[in-house]
């Protein structure tokens, strides 16, 4: 039975693994996993970004509708057309306090702000996780020594160090799972060769 391309790709690399010596093969699979780490981290912010920004849409929406009911004065039109006036002040005092906590929420621009800083982050994650590529596209290609391959990794550790510094805003588990997909399920992080050919110019087609 004919393999398919990705049982192909797994044997090439399988391949291309038993062929490097031992100290080349611990390099690269150590560098496999910090990119796999960048990978996941870019992941998780951007995930838990667009969870922040779907809160903040959401909350600005029912200030606008909170906002519009309390000026028509609908709630007062509600209850006294149903003869619950005596309920009226209760229900006014809960309408207000609502309103002032969503408005809150939505003036004091922490999830904006939070929605900003993890885009950032994952944006830097996203560079390291590139750059980390390239040196294992180097190491597999064999266009490099093992001591251009310690120095860059030495190089991108530092960087990478500099990024983990700084405060990354804590995921939730919805956003953690959206990460999992994205990455196992959805392999977004990876092209397809059906997108190469799709995308790239003809002209730059490897087989042209």
């Amino acid at each position: 039975m004919a393999k398919n391309h990705g049982q192909e790709k797994n044997t090439e690399d399988y391949i291309v693994l038993i062929n490097m010596t031992k100290e080349i093969r611990i390099l690269y699979q150590q560098i496999g996993d910090r990119y796999c780490k960048m990978a996941w981290n870019h992941a998780l912010q951007l995930k838990e970004s667009d969870q922040r920004e779907n809160r903040s849409k959401r909350l600005k929406l029912w200030k606008q509708i909170l906002s519009a009911v309390s000026s028509a004065g609908i709630i007062a039109v509600f209850f006294t057309s149903f003869g619950w006036e005596k309920w009226l002040e209760l229900a006014t005092a809960l309408f207000t306090v609502a309103t002032m906590v969503v408005t809150w929420l939505c003036d004091n621009g922490s999830l904006d702000a939070d929605v900003v800083k993890a885009r950032s982050l994952a944006a830097e994650c996203h560079n390291m996780r590139n750059k980390y590529e390239s040196l294992l596209a180097d190491i597999k290609s064999e266009s490099i020594g093992v001591d251009e391959m310690r120095s860059r990794r030495s190089v991108l550790e530092e960087a990478e160090n500099e990024i983990l510094k700084k405060d990354f805003l804590s995921v939730s588990p919805k956003a953690m799972k959206l990460a999992e997909e994205a990455l196992k399920v959805k392999r977004e992080a990876q092209t397809s060769e059906e997108e190469r050919r799709a995308i790239i110019p003809e002209h730059l087609q490897p087989d042209n």
